[in-house]
């Protein structure tokens, strides 16, 4: 038997080619396809005042159009619509229809292309009945989306409403996060809501539809060592898949393949790509099935290397910025670093959106 695990993962481009195009345009993600040849585009949804479902990563307009606006307390009509890109060539801000629209006829000459849709948690629940209207819209045969959409989910009050409204039966549901524990409170809700259905239906040949298929992780949590060890191996365990984001350095990409990922997102899809299916790399994709010999192998905190210092640096910022989130999204009592401060989960959410992390 083999003490090495092998596998290549599938590259995501976040935000489309965000490191060539300005991100969430329909240049980006045509990029994505064509010049980085990626079978996943990732992207970011905002609902408008209106009612319009929006592809914006931010809830503000400022950092990527000409006039910042607050995407909920404005319309989309002429309003929101009347915006250009301040990248050129200036398109206007991109609506869920014209992307998905445009999706279905980029699937007629590129097969098994999929949408991992980012579903912002500062949008209204009620988004996810709009984005299947958008769908049925363009495409009234629901068993044409189930293999092409994936849906993003940050909180578990998203899943809750859909699994409440058998309204993803049969979608594929990630829960995109940047802390293991709430990537364990939705495995936690999956393995729960999958048993109640169960315990409640006697017909042989069905099955609970909408468990999380994937959990989608920023990549910095998995330095965390044991705390990710026993999550990793819980997932292999569940054959959960495991997505990385956002991961754009060298060193960063081959530590994800070591590690034996089943995706990586990232803002430079052509790069990674070369990365993975360059035939001298097959050594990258090689690791110990025991994780715990196989971290002390990487020793990601070396600070005798400037990767370690960066590395370590990161992961400083980053439980800052953990501890903000699950105190902000989950009211979980959580000290922020060592009982510091409560600005310090902010400073960190500011270095890591500078550093183009999150």
């Amino acid at each position: 038997m083999s003490d090495a695990i092998t596998q290549k993962p599938v590259i995501v481009g976040h935000r489309g080619f965000r490191k060539k195009f300005p991100e969430n345009t329909l240049l980006s993600f045509n990029a994505t396809i064509s010049d980085a040849q990626c079978q996943i585009i990732e992207t970011d949804l905002q609902l408008s005042k209106d009612g319009i479902i929006l592809i914006n990563h931010d809830a503000e307009t400022g950092r990527t159009y000409n006039k910042n606006y607050k995407i909920q307390e404005t319309f989309y009509e002429n309003e929101l619509s009347l915006l250009r890109n301040l990248e050129e060539p200036h398109e206007p801000i991109l609506t869920f229809e014209k992307l998905i629209i445009w999706f279905s006829k980029k699937n007629g000459d590129f097969r098994n292309i999929k949408l991992m849709l980012d579903i912002k948690r500062v949008n209204n629940v009620i988004i996810l009945d709009k984005i299947i209207e958008t769908l049925i819209k363009v495409n009234n045969d629901l068993n044409y989306w189930y293999n092409k959409i994936i849906f993003g989910l940050w909180t578990p009050d998203f899943y809750d409403y859909a699994v409440s409204k058998q309204l993803l039966n049969n979608f594929e549901i990630v829960n995109i996060t940047a802390s293991i524990t709430i990537a364990k409170i939705f495995l936690e809700k999956s393995l729960k809501y999958e048993s109640e259905f169960n315990s409640t239906n006697h017909h042989k040949d069905d099955y609970f539809k909408m468990k999380i298929s994937a959990i989608s992780l920023l990549h910095i949590a998995t330095w965390s060592g044991d705390a990710f060890i026993g999550f990793y191996d819980d997932l292999l365990e569940k054959n959960v898949r495991l997505y990385l984001w956002t991961v754009n350095s060298e060193e960063d990409i081959q530590f994800c393949c070591r590690l034996g990922v089943d995706g990586i997102v990232t803002d430079n899809p052509d790069y990674a790509q070369a990365l993975v299916t360059h035939p001298n790399n097959d050594i990258l994709f090689k690791r110990d099935k025991n994780l715990g010999n196989f971290y002390k192998k990487e020793n990601l905190f070396n600070l005798m290397t400037l990767t370690g210092w960066r590395r370590y640096g990161l992961y400083t910022v980053y439980k800052g910025f953990e501890a903000a989130l699950l105190r902000g999204y989950l009211s979980i009592n959580v000290p922020i670093i060592n009982g510091g401060k409560e600005t310090i989960g902010s400073y960190s959410v500011s270095i890591l959106k500078l550093l183009g992390i999150i």
